[in-house]
């Protein structure tokens, strides 16, 4: 099983009929974001019902990472059919999710949360396979401004937060001749 390891965090992933997991380990950072939104897109296109995210070994996520997360919750393709669940939350990083209100569109269990039928399946998840991580600089800049978006389209209140950030970022994607594109 080959993980695929960026600046200290990696994501292994499975599909296994209607359900997806998504293994977060080390730190779950912008650097992941592309490989992740594309992977969890084309597990909802072949029909995912539940998209889970088993955090138990993630030390932490940056903005861009839960803005992907938001995208995924709220993609017109998967709202309402996908669940996106994110289970073994530490209080850390449970924290940082209820920071930006994220608890209105994904399903969070700490990691001392009951979840029988979860456990279950994340046990069957028996193979995970590395995700090829992009490296596209343009890519990159579009999936942050994408994902920053999405946090303040869940929260309005995200706006304060992040306006330098998304008026920065605009203009790099501008800069780099890439138009924006839906999740």
């Amino acid at each position: 099983m080959e993980q695929a390891v960026v600046s200290g965090g990696s994501l292994l992933v499975a599909v296994q009929a209607s359900f997806a997991l998504v293994k977060v380990s080390g730190r779950a950072t912008f650097k992941l974001a592309p490989s992740l939104k594309r992977f969890c897109m084309n597990a909802i296109i072949h029909g995912c019902q539940d998209i889970v995210f088993d955090m138990e070994e993630c030390q932490g996520m940056d903005s861009t990472f839960m803005g992907v997360l938001a995208g995924i919750a709220i993609h017109p393709g998967g709202a309402g059919k996908s669940r996106v669940i994110v289970v073994n939350l530490t209080a850390r990083t449970h924290d940082m999710l209820m920071t930006l209100g994220l608890e209105r569109v994904l399903e969070c269990h700490k990691q001392d949360d009951p979840q029988p039928e979860l456990k279950q399946r994340l046990a069957a998840a028996l193979h995970l396979d590395g995700l090829e991580v992009d490296d596209d600089r343009t890519l990159s800049l579009t999936t942050m401004l994408q994902a920053h978006q999405h946090l303040v389209d869940v929260d309005p209140e995200n706006m304060a937060r992040f306006r330098d950030v998304l008026t920065y970022l605009d203009q790099e994607v501008r800069l780099n001749g890439a138009g924006t594109t839906q999740l």
